[in-house]
């Protein structure tokens, strides 16, 4: 999914660095919705999801398109924002997607028509909106934002991350590292990402036996073990952003981002190999098919490989636009959103990167 404008004609937002825990159930103001554009197919879409019956896929001035076949799409009939949307995602028959100003929308009928849960117009983009089942979900992004709800939406919490965080999780090289100062700087240079919370969080992969964990900015990331009521704060070996996360098996994530950037840990974020994708692209999205890894992002490129491999391979689709998100739609033939739309990932009939 992506998170930051990697060209011109990428939406960028203006981010806030305050968070504070208050529950908001209501609105505070009437919202305006979506409207209707013939080509809203052919807009910016940054994130896309399998549904029940189909897919849908959000993006710019809160479009938001669902299709059955992912040939025909139609625009969603009600969409109450007109907010930048960048996360949708499903579980169980209900939809939730996320955006700027905070936003957090829900369907309950496959996509077409959606309430508004939360916004709150001064507040963070949200990158990231992840359920554990129907009532419990996170939503994340910018400058450390992290909301929680236990309802299914009906309200949702801003948590003080710093007030749930406990010590970072070191390499093991050094057993007193833990509790020495000096070892603590040295591991973690800037440490504003956790003591300011100045680092965007990026993805959530929810894991078995209560376990979640956060890819974000600068490298730096959480864990948790106990369904997010504490955190660890972890370290990937990059300084750089990671954009998302795949859990490509019960036990093992795979972290994508900046410059084509890729790390698997399969011990919880405690350490991490090193992924070849053969490219200095931002990878921006990404899909697991049976026994395979897709990832896609800027410039047209898409790496794909063996869900256990450590060197996947690449390949730069014929339109070289942005890409987005990907999902799988049936064997061999993704569902791509990008900075032009919608479009289709089916090499066998010599169609990627053409929209249909």
């Amino acid at each position: 999914m992506i998170r930051y404008s990697i060209s011109n004609s990428l939406a960028v937002w203006i981010l806030t660095p305050f968070l504070i825990l208050v529950s908001v159930v209501g609105m505070a103001q009437e919202p305006e919705f979506a409207e209707q554009k013939p080509l809203a197919e052919k807009s910016l879409l940054l994130d896309i999801s399998a549904t029940a019956n189909g897919w849908v896929a959000v993006g710019e001035r809160g479009h938001i398109l669902v299709t059955a076949d992912g040939e025909s799409w139609k625009q969603a009939s009600s969409v109450p924002t007109k907010s930048t949307l960048t996360s949708v995602f499903s579980l169980q028959g209900m939809l939730w997607a996320a955006g700027h100003e905070a936003t957090i929308l829900q369907s309950t009928d496959g996509g077409d028509t959606w309430e508004l849960q939360f916004q709150d117009i001064e507040a963070d983009a949200i990158m990231d909106i992840v359920f554990i089942d129907k009532n419990h979900g996170f939503a994340m992004g910018a400058y450390g934002q992290l909301l929680e709800t236990t309802d299914g939406g009906k309200a949702w919490d801003y948590l003080d991350l710093n007030s749930i965080t406990i010590e970072p999780q070191f390499s093991g090289d050094d057993e007193d590292a833990a509790t020495d100062e000096n070892d603590y700087a040295a591991a973690f240079e800037d440490l504003g990402c956790y003591e300011t919370l100045e680092c965007h969080l990026n993805a959530m992969v929810v894991m078995s036996n209560q376990r979640l964990l956060i890819v974000g900015e600068r490298g730096y990331g959480f864990r948790s073990n106990d369904n997010g009521k504490q955190w660890q704060a972890i370290h990937l070996p990059y300084e750089g952003s990671m954009f998302g996360a795949l859990l490509v098996s019960d036990d093992c994530v795979l972290a994508f981002g900046l410059r084509g950037h890729a790390f698997r840990s399969c011990d919880f974020g405690s350490n991490w190999e090193v992924v070849e994708t053969n490219t200095e692209s931002s990878l921006l999205g990404g899909t697991l098919g049976r026994q395979s890894i897709v990832l896609v992002g800027a410039n047209g490129v898409l790496v794909e490989g063996p869900k256990s491999s450590l060197k996947l391979q690449s390949e730069v689709l014929e339109s070289g636009i942005d890409y987005t998100a990907i999902a799988t739609a049936g064997r061999r033939r993704g569902l791509l959103t990008s900075t032009e739309g919608v479009s289709i990932y089916a090499p066998e009939a010599k169609q990627a990167g053409e929209g249909q």
